[in-house]
């Protein structure tokens, strides 16, 4: 069940890339996105992704549209376990994005 009484905007510019494109690929078996960073605020590296974090997501109780409004992307990564946690590395090395798209099952 989604938290009630969170935070609003919590969360960085990688969850929320990769947490808007939960929706789009919805029941793909075969999309992974992930994007990461060295110096975000929440110690947060980033999130993944797949066709199947939308189901997980509705599953949790959460509103990703509103969630997404607030930019409050933290909290629902977090429920969902699926971030990179590292700590801040004091350096901005850039952000790296990946999206795998495999073959389609035949």
């Amino acid at each position: 069940m989604a938290p009630t009484g969170r935070e609003k905007e919590h969360g960085g510019r990688n969850q929320e890339l990769v947490l808007a494109a939960a929706s789009p690929i919805a029941g793909s078996r075969n999309v992974v996105i992930a994007s990461v960073d060295s110096d975000g605020p929440t110690g947060v590296a980033g999130p993944i992704v797949d066709g199947q974090t939308m189901q997980r997501i509705d599953d949790l109780g959460f509103n990703l549209v509103e969630e997404l409004k607030s930019h409050n992307s933290d909290p629902v990564l977090e429920a969902l376990r699926d971030t990179f946690v590292i700590d801040n590395t004091g350096t901005n090395v850039r952000d790296l994005r990946v999206v795998y798209v495999g073959k389609p099952a035949s």
